[in-house]
């Protein structure tokens, strides 16, 4: 449908009351939704220091309509009228002059809240929010969406081992250098031509002209008369191009440079944190407990058991027939609906032996048969206390309890007992714990691998330096040689001359040349001609717009440099033509050849119910997409296929500085049930950069008050919010987002029947995305004999554990203290819960038991 009304961001310059002196269009539109009632709706931004304009233009059978603002009341405020330096009209919002500033105000730029626009029969309502973002925040969004760019586009694809080539780098200097050498022979000596002019001399050295003769006429007896004169003068065609050329590498030198400082930046900042984060770990000893996600997470395990206490079944036939059963409760009984294994606390053994029973289950009702099974994924030696009347059997070998009638239950959790206790034990040794000889290993282990990525970030940060300072003085050259061609009065011009110069003279060829092997270096590299120069003329007007385009970049980023895929020769030309304007649907391909995987990364797709999501990423193994991925779960302790599978990662981008109470988790409901994102089996997550969001903590990581990762029982990390913003630190969630997808669908290592030895592994590490050699994989088992692998990286030496829950079968991973994404218990960060069913293992004597088997 198209949208009868075009709304786009203004800033204006006054001249006056009612006009403009210049007027700045945002690159792209203000998006408009139409409900059903055909009421149009936007969102508008309210900025900290600069205040752009909201500015309307009706189109079609609306062209010639006067918007009016509906108050409350009912009256109506008209628009005011202006047009920009193509003639075209905008309609704005307008509540006095003020003389004093020289501007008009508007009510949109201090009141946050609902405004309504009728357009004729049309209504558009406005809901204005206020961000706290400024003019030079807003700039750092944008400079780095174009540094990115242009990183990436000189092949930095380094990956996150650090194994650093910078061929590109080289050649591209070579070339600015030798340009420049070659430029500055020629304004040492350019070439000028001579022209007639008319001058005043005297009359011993006058070379008379028509001039002349007048002037003497009206001046007999004067000491200076015009006639004619020669001038050199080197505004001249081939001079003209050479100072073209020579802004070109320039600006091309700047935006090199710029990118590499920044760069530099971001990795030395980077390998100060890892650096900082190694001895840290070194020097622990005892673990600080967040004493806020222990009692929340208290709190959730001791909501379950009482809702076991709280449930009461419908009043008994006989309450004379009502006995108490005292049952210590076993795992389910799967081949009857709502039973359970139990063993009777006053029961006997021995007795049972002799009747011939080996194993004994009990009945409930299905609402309290729920309630306990979620109590048992908790505390596995739950017990309860059964008020009711039971039909008991049995049948062969097995005796069965029918608890037709069930008055009330007194649940008994030894887990909720021993955290209690834990929990006044750490109020009294101020909330800290000491480590166990486990997890001191695992804290030393990850100390190294922090170690070792710290040497390497170094060197990146070291070799991104030495770029920019050699690309700023090749810049600062050309700028001064731009200032000696001003000075000769040359200006610039992008047509080629008609002379025979840049065929003659040395110098002129060689600059041609060298100029021509610079443009070609950064065509190559996709950083040339006029498509990069639009990326330069994005504005900061639409800060939602500019917060996709960034965020775009960033998972491009993360998929080339974390992960090691290569984008597709001509990815540049595809983004740079999908965001210089409005941004249209195109996508990216990337692969890897070890293991040999595909990903797409999809800008705006069309979903199946016309939505458009900002972002959708999808893996594939092998190079046809339509390839089924094979888990290769094992049959070996009960494991089975997983039932539920994303097919990806869908993203959608929401720019805002602070959130409503509940309004994130609204949103995130809306993508999820209302605009249905998910159908295809994709996960949804909202990307954006505001911190310390969740507001119900249960992740005790260095993630857990900024993302949720739909870490929580029975989310399964199918939908979540990630923080993203303009910060070093922050795209870590994006990396351990795209981790989270990489790896639910990284096969199992297969091995070799006969002789154990891995044959094919099909995975990589996350942290530096070096593929998985056999070698380093190691096959182990559980309490319960079920099996699990250990996958460690030769190039940084991380550990990975890939295991599956023994409750449910759900794949899991341990990924260290930086890149896990499932649930952690709060007093022990080294394991993980299950996000499918919950399930996880107490340990009431902080001795290291395993949390998943």
């Amino acid at each position: 449908m198209t949208v009868p009304v075009l709304v786009h961001y203004l800033t204006i310059e006054w001249q006056e009351p009612g006009v403009a002196r210049q007027i700045e269009v945002s690159t792209d539109p203000i998006e408009i939704e139409i409900s059903g009632d055909g009421t149009m709706r936007a969102e508008t931004t309210m900025f900290r220091d600069f205040h752009p304009w909201v500015g309307l233009r009706p189109r079609g059978e609306l062209a010639n309509t006067h918007p009016h603002l509906v108050g409350a009341d009912g009256s109506r405020l008209p628009w005011m009228r202006i047009r920009d330096s193509n003639g075209q009209a905008w309609w704005v919002l307008e509540n006095g002059w003020s003389r004093a500033g020289n501007r008009h105000l508007s009510e949109m730029h201090r009141s946050f809240g609902r405004f309504e626009v009728a357009i004729g029969q049309q209504r558009l309502i406005f809901e204005n929010i206020a961000i706290e973002l400024d003019r030079a925040q807003a700039d750092d969004y944008l400079e780095d969406f174009r540094d990115e760019l242009a990183w990436l586009a000189l092949g930095k694809s380094y990956g996150a081992t650090a194994e650093v080539s910078i061929s590109h780098d080289k050649d591209l200097v070579e070339a600015l250098s030798a340009f420049a050498a070659a430029a500055q022979r020629v304004l040492d000596h350019p070439a000028r031509d001579i022209r007639e002019i008319t001058a005043l001399a005297s009359p011993a050295r006058l070379r008379p002209n028509s001039t002349t003769f007048r002037e003497v006429l009206r001046h007999p007896g004067a000491r200076h008369y015009p006639g004619r004169a020669a001038q050199e003068s080197a505004d001249v065609p081939e001079n003209r191009y050479l100072r073209h050329m020579l802004q070109v590498c320039e600006r091309l030198s700047r935006r090199v440079a710029r990118s590499s400082l920044r760069h530099g930046r971001q990795f030395a900042a980077r390998a100060e944190r890892e650096q900082a984060r190694s001895a840290e770990l070194l020097a622990t000893e005892t673990q600080a407990v967040d004493s806020e996600v222990f009692d929340n997470q208290f709190d959730d395990l001791k909501a379950r058991i009482d809702a076991i206490a709280d449930w009461r079944g419908p009043p008994t036939s006989d309450e004379r027939d009502i006995r108490e059963y005292s049952l210590q409760v076993g795992k389910v009984y799967d081949r009857i609906p709502n039973c359970l294994f139990y063993n009777r606390e006053d029961g006997s053994p021995a007795a049972d032996k002799a009747r011939g029973i080996r194993y004994s289950v009990f009945e409930l009702p299905k609402e309290l048969f729920d309630l306990v099974e979620a109590g048992i994924r908790i505390d596995k030696k739950l017990s309860l206390v059964l008020h009711g009347i039971a039909q008991i059997q049995q049948n062969n070998d097995r005796r069965l309890a029918s608890f037709g009638e069930v008055a009330m239950v007194v649940p008994r959790s030894p887990v909720l007992d021993g955290k209690e206790r834990r929990r006044q034990q750490y109020i009294r040794n101020g909330w800290r714990r000491t480590l166990t000889k486990n997890e001191r290993e695992e804290y030393r282990r990850e100390a190294r691998v922090a170690q070792l990525r710290a040497e390497r970030l170094s060197a990146r940060a070291e070799l991104s330096d030495k770029a920019a300072t050699i690309f700023s003085t090749v810049h600062d050259a050309l700028r001064h040689q731009d200032d000696g061609w001003s000075a000769h009065g040359v200006s610039a011009t992008a047509q080629f001359p008609m002379g025979m110069r840049y065929a003659r003279s040395p110098h002129y060829a060689a600059a041609l040349a060298g100029f021509r092997r610079v443009r070609e270096l950064a065509d190559r590299a996709g950083i040339g001609g006029e498509g990069f120069e639009k990326v330069e003329r994005i504005n900061i007007l639409h800060a939602s717009a500019l917060y996709e385009r960034w965020c775009l970049i960033k998972i491009v980023s993360v998929v080339v440099e974390d992960f090691g895929f290569t984008p597709q020769a001509d990815w540049i030309d595809h983004v740079v033509s999908g965001v210089c304007g409005p941004i249209e649907s195109f996508a990216l391909n990337f692969q890897r050849a070890s293991p040999r995987m595909t990903a797409r990364l999809e800008v705006q797709p069309c979903l199946s119910n016309g939505r458009r999501p900002d972002f959708r990423l999808r893996f594939h193994h092998g190079e046809d997409e339509s390839m089924p991925i094979d888990f290769g779960v094992s049959e070996r302790g009960g494991f089975g296929r997983i039932a539920w599978r994303p097919r990806g990662v869908v993203m959608d981008a929401k720019f805002r500085t602070r959130w409503q109470g509940g309004e994130l988790e609204r949103m995130l409901d809306e993508l999820v049930t209302t605009k249905e994102y998910g159908q295809d089996g994709d996960r949804v997550f909202i990307l954006q950069p505001s911190g310390a969001t969740v507001r119900h903590r249960t992740s005790p990581l260095v993630w857990g008050k900024d993302c949720d990762y739909g870490q929580g029982n029975s989310v399964l990390h199918r939908r979540g919010t990630i923080r993203l913003a303009a910060d070093t630190a922050a795209i870590a969630h994006l990396r351990r987002l795209i981790a989270l997808e990489l790896q639910s669908g990284f096969p199992q290592p297969d091995s070799d029947g006969e002789t154990g030895t891995f044959t094919n592994i099909r995975s990589f590490c996350i942290r530096c995305s070096t593929g998985h050699d056999p070698s380093g994989v190691e096959q182990r088992m559980t309490r319960n004999e079920n099996p699990y692998w250990v996958l460690s990286c030769a190039e940084c030496g991380t550990s990975t554990t890939r295991t599956h829950c023994f409750g449910c079968a759900e794949l899991l991973y341990k990924n260290g203290f930086q890149l896990t994404y499932h649930l952690t218990i709060a007093d022990q960060l080294t394991n993980v819960v299950c996000p499918s069913c919950g399930d996880f293992f107490d340990m009431p004597n902080l001795n290291g038991h395993e949390l998943l088997d």
